[in-house]
């Protein structure tokens, strides 16, 4: 299309049209050609400059990996000391648990919680027999001879030759 366009220009334009765009091409090429010379020139002197900034990229980008190695084994060691802080903690209970069992007062405490709760379990379980004595004997069926529970009750023998025994026997 530039070309074309060109063209149009040099069949429409004059011979003298035709030798300003000559001469100025010549100039345009001579300032492109001085362009191209500094450019060179200056990439000649950069060219140190250039290296310098390669070889510290290069530095940077090892440092970075021997970083991130660093940063991986300390992550490492972190974890390791904290599996051991939990090691030393577990191990710390453990030893204060056998000391307190070594000196017997953990044994005599669960002893005496026992013989509390026995206490207490004795304590309902009489009441509840007295009361289930009280409700069975104060009806009027329940006199001697009129039922076997109360035969029993009173008289800790064999009642009967069936076997029926009283539960003070069996003890």
């Amino acid at each position: 299309m530039i070309i074309e366009l060109c063209q149009e220009i040099k069949s429409s334009c004059g011979y003298d049209v035709r030798k300003i765009f000559a001469r100025v091409g010549e100039t345009l090429t001579d300032e492109l050609e001085e362009i191209r010379k500094h450019e060179q020139r200056i990439n000649k002197s950069q060219l140190k400059q250039i290296g310098s900034l390669n070889k510290i990229t290069q530095k940077k980008k090892g440092l970075a990996s021997e970083l991130r190695q660093v940063i991986d084994r300390v992550k490492g060691m972190d974890y390791e000391s904290k599996d051991l802080s939990n090691a030393i903690q577990s191990k710390d209970h453990e030893y204060e648990d056998r000391m307190r069992d070594a000196t017997g007062t953990a044994l005599v405490s669960k002893l005496k919680s026992a013989i509390v709760e026995l206490k207490a379990d004795i304590k309902d379980e009489s009441l509840n027999e007295a009361v289930m004595n009280n409700l069975l004997f104060s009806c009027e069926g329940m006199r001697r001879g009129k039922h076997h529970l109360f035969d029993e009750m009173v008289d800790p023998v064999k009642v009967s030759g069936t076997g029926t025994k009283n539960n003070t026997e069996e003890a």
